[in-house]
């Protein structure tokens, strides 16, 4: 999925793909780590500059540690407090092992402040803004007509805690069947969604549209 957003942010081709392809989030980690390290340590004057929550963020953090690399976040201070979440738990060991912290909101901000001042973190702490709207106020809206209807309500999901079990994912298509008896629903499916769904015989009965580019989803 990630070849549309390099074409349509006109975002240049990384250099090195290292495709790591390993399903368990343990073991991708663990092998992103060994072979950042190794890339890391061959680098002179550089510093390593990380984005989100994602598995890979957390790798590259860890490998910058053992390499004595300075370590960059972006869209530091994000928080649910909930802590068996795994975007939870890659955000909050990032941070803490962060240089430079870049926050994209003075919400953000302040929790990585008032967590400093309990000796949590130690970095510089710095507003940044949002790249993320930046991009969607950058990227012009499709002519494309995606959906027959002229108002409708859009959703994505694909957060590991909404499709780890039958019964959680059961329950969000049940409440989006609901709101789609009220005003159309429309839901651009991830790839392991569809998986899941397909997995627990979950049917939904409103619109569901393959994945789509930002220029896709702006109205």
């Amino acid at each position: 999925m990630s070849a549309i957003f390099f074409e349509e942010l006109n975002i240049p081709q990384p250099d090195i793909n290292f495709n790591i392809q390993n399903a368990s989030r343990t073991l991708f980690i663990e092998e992103a780590i060994i072979v950042l390290q190794k890339y890391f340590t061959q680098q002179e004057n550089a510093f390593a500059f990380v984005y989100g929550d994602t598995n890979t963020t957390l790798a590259a953090a860890r490998a910058a540690a053992n390499s004595s690399l300075p370590l960059i976040h972006f869209e530091a201070g994000v928080r649910t407090h909930d802590n068996g979440m795994p975007e939870e738990i890659n955000r909050v060991a990032t941070d803490k092992l962060a240089a430079v912290n870049y926050c994209c909101t003075e919400h953000n901000l302040l929790t990585l402040q008032q967590e400093k001042l309990d000796n949590i973190i130690h970095s510089d702490i710095i507003l940044t803004g949002d790249l993320m709207l930046d991009a969607f106020l950058k990227i012009k809206a499709s002519n494309k007509k995606n959906v027959a209807q002229t108002e409708y309500a859009v959703c994505t999901i694909h957060r590991e805690a909404n499709l780890s079990s039958k019964a959680n994912l059961s329950n969000i298509m049940t409440a989006l069947n609901h709101i789609d008896k009220e005003i159309a629903v429309v839901m651009p499916v991830h790839p392991h969604t569809q998986k899941k769904m397909e997995a627990y015989g979950i049917v939904p009965t409103f619109t569901l549209l393959s994945p789509l580019g930002y220029p896709d989803m702006k109205r």
